[in-house]
């Protein structure tokens, strides 16, 4: 053992194990305590020090930063899932875990709606808060599922929090943009506009152009239309809103027909955090994150690695 990997694992037993601040160890050893900051990272890096971190959930967190530093979000999470079937339960219970650290008194926080946004929303605990409010983003369906639909998660998450609570007077699609238009001047509605362009947390999903996607399934496309957004080069949707592979929005008969909070109000949450963990998400996560729509995501290891490839 040389002398210099002997006084790295001097300083690091003094800072780990004996609990000595930096300046201490510095004094000690007639260093800087920058130097033995320094001495400290070090050690870390090559592996003198090793850090673990008990956790319940099964994370793969060198993955999860290299996603972070890829796409500069400032988190990712890469959960261990062994199915894709599994997926929306692990993403939920993880975040209804996540989610208690990071709201505080009179949080504004918007929701979007969606499989594991409404697991979540019956997972995560109640809390101790006060003057929260909860804005529902998206307009309302009627879902056999009733779990599922918009107003049960603005419900449920009202409850847990006890907030006001402000839903979307409208359905998830209407007919023309002029009716759009009408229905955003519903004085709760514009409250919801209003509100969200200062929300604190808004929580995101978002589903693949597909028949089996929960937005394909739980709204009323003619084949006509999947036909079209397919030519128009969709891939899939945020917040029911059709993007392409850069993530811009798609130009389609109904682009301006989803009852909707825009993209660029959403955006403006201090934390927007997406919940999608399905592989078949992969490509259109790619696509948001290039185009910061979220600033966290929540995902699996499985999906992470696939966007990771170019």
């Amino acid at each position: 053992m040389d002398k210099n990997e002997f006084l790295l694992i001097q300083i690091a037993r003094m800072y780990y194990v004996d609990k000595l601040k930096q300046n201490e160890i510095a004094k000690r050893l007639d260093m800087t305590p920058m130097m033995i900051s320094r001495y400290l990272k070090k050690a870390e890096e090559t592996g003198i020090v090793s850090i673990h971190i008990r956790t319940p959930w099964a994370i793969d967190m060198q993955l999860g930063k290299q996603v972070a530093e890829r796409y500069h979000l400032d988190e990712c999470v890469a959960l261990d899932c062994q199915s894709d079937t599994d997926c929306s339960s692990v993403v939920a219970g993880y975040f209804a875990d996540y989610f208690p650290t990071m709201v505080r008194d009179n949080y504004i926080i918007g929701t979007s709606w969606g499989k594991t946004i409404a697991e979540f929303a019956l997972k995560v605990p109640y809390m101790h808060v006060t003057g929260c409010e909860i804005l529902q983003l998206n307009g309302g369906l009627v879902s056999e599922n009733q779990s599922m639909m918009p107003s049960a998660i603005l419900q449920n998450l009202g409850q847990k929090l006890n907030a006001l609570t402000y839903p979307m007077n409208a359905p998830l699609y209407v007919e023309s943009k002029e009716i759009k238009e009408l229905l955003m001047e519903n004085p709760t509605n514009r409250i919801v506009k209003d509100k969200a362009r200062v929300a604190d947390v808004a929580i995101v999903g978002v589903s693949p152009l597909s028949w089996k996607s929960t937005t394909m399934s739980f709204t009323k496309y003619t084949e006509a239309e999947f036909d079209e957004l397919k030519k128009a080069g969709s891939i899939g949707d945020i917040t029911g809103i059709f993007i392409d592979a850069e993530g811009n929005q798609v130009d389609w008969s109904r682009k301006d027909a989803s009852m909707s909070v825009s993209l660029s109000t959403i955006t403006r949450a201090r934390h927007v955090v997406c919940l999608a963990g399905e592989t078949s998400k992969a490509e259109v996560l790619q696509a948001c994150a290039k185009k910061r729509y979220f600033n966290t995501l929540i995902t699996t290891k499985q999906t992470a690695q696939l966007m990771m490839k170019d």
